[in-house]
């Protein structure tokens, strides 16, 4: 029997637990009936920091088992990632985690959690030249802060020396069936997600994620505002990063300079965040056609933009209007 242990602190999700212990009992059913008579093939239990009830971020009690400790052997560790912008709880309880987790990684146990999980790993020292993914919103955050990490923000999941790191929030469903897939098979792990329709190939989260536009539009900057309202307002036209900056009054380089620190992003990555982003939504409307969609947001070229949409995203425009559109795409 494999034993998981299921780490959290206040502030997670409830389903960020309660789905990954209902994955196990599915696995554990999902067993028995192919081997008639045979025990179950994992056990788990719940922990938190002291030992206390978890209040979670619905303000949901729920029990524990015990109290966090490395102590003892376990096949896995699987830490629930809170569902706040930073890890809540004593600096004392960070640092138990930290400790906890480098202890049950050099046991020999997997570790995985999923969304901002990654910056406590991270700060265990655990990803260090380590490919890893988080949730796509925080990911340059992380990569600012610990660059030694081999970032892959495109994968749902990523497994790498024992470690295992999941993306977007719940993410924690494909992380809890590859924790199953290399302790009792990959035949059982399947068996699960088709059981439970777990889809295990999501697909890039890329092409879920929102382009971080907003730092621009929270510019103190006087100069950045009037740029980036200026190109959102004529991204879907031809222009040229030389006229804009004369009509701000600097030079193409300064233009380039001073935008890029204050967003984070040159303005021509800026430009073509926003017209990705609007190509999303009129692939999402369904009846707008490739080339049309290509030609409002600013590309004449079809087979550039094709280009540019599945490098940013991961996906086709095809393949982005087939599964997030919310009408029937148009016949070709």
């Amino acid at each position: 029997m494999f034993d998981i242990r299921i780490w959290s602190t206040e502030g997670a999700l409830a389903s960020a637990i309660t789905t990954p212990i209902d994955i196990l009992v599915a696995a554990n059913l999902l067993n028995a009936r192919r081997q008639i008579g045979s025990k179950p093939v994992f056990s788990w239990s719940i922990e938190s920091v002291d030992g206390a009830p978890i209040r979670t971020a619905s303000r949901q009690i729920m029990a524990v088992d015990g109290k966090i400790s490395a102590r003892g052997s376990c096949a896995a560790v699987y830490v629930a990632s809170p569902f706040l912008e930073t890890w809540p709880g004593r600096p004392g309880d960070r640092a138990t985690l930290v400790d906890a987790l480098q202890r049950a990684h050099r046991n020999g146990a997997l570790v995985a959690t999923h969304c901002t999980g990654a910056f406590l790993f991270a700060e265990a020292g655990l990803l260090r030249h380590r490919r890893a993914t988080t949730h796509w919103a925080r990911a340059r955050e992380l990569a600012l802060a610990f660059p030694d990490i081999r970032l892959s923000i495109r994968d749902v999941v990523t497994e790498d020396g024992g470690v295992i790191c999941g993306g977007a929030v719940t993410s924690y469903s494909n992380v809890m069936l590859t924790i199953i897939a290399r302790l009792a098979g990959e035949e059982l792990a399947a068996d699960v997600a088709r059981y439970l329709l777990i889809d295990r190939n999501r697909g890039p989260q890329t092409a879920y994620a929102k382009k971080e536009l907003e730092q621009a539009a929270r510019s103190n900057d006087a100069f950045v505002l009037q740029a980036s309202n200026w190109i959102k307002a004529n991204y879907w036209r031809p222009f040229k990063l030389a006229d804009l900056a004369l009509s701000l009054g600097v030079s193409e380089r300064t233009f380039n300079r001073r935008f890029t620190l204050a967003t984070g992003m040159s303005p021509i990555k800026f430009i073509q965040a926003i017209r990705i982003e609007s190509a999303k939504r009129l692939l999402e409307e369904g009846q707008n056609s490739a080339q049309d969609v290509s030609t409002r947001v600013g590309y004449e070229d079809l087979a550039t933009f094709r280009e540019l949409f599945k490098r940013e995203t991961g996906m086709t425009l095809k393949a982005y209007q087939s599964q997030f559109a919310t009408a029937a795409a148009p016949q070709p």
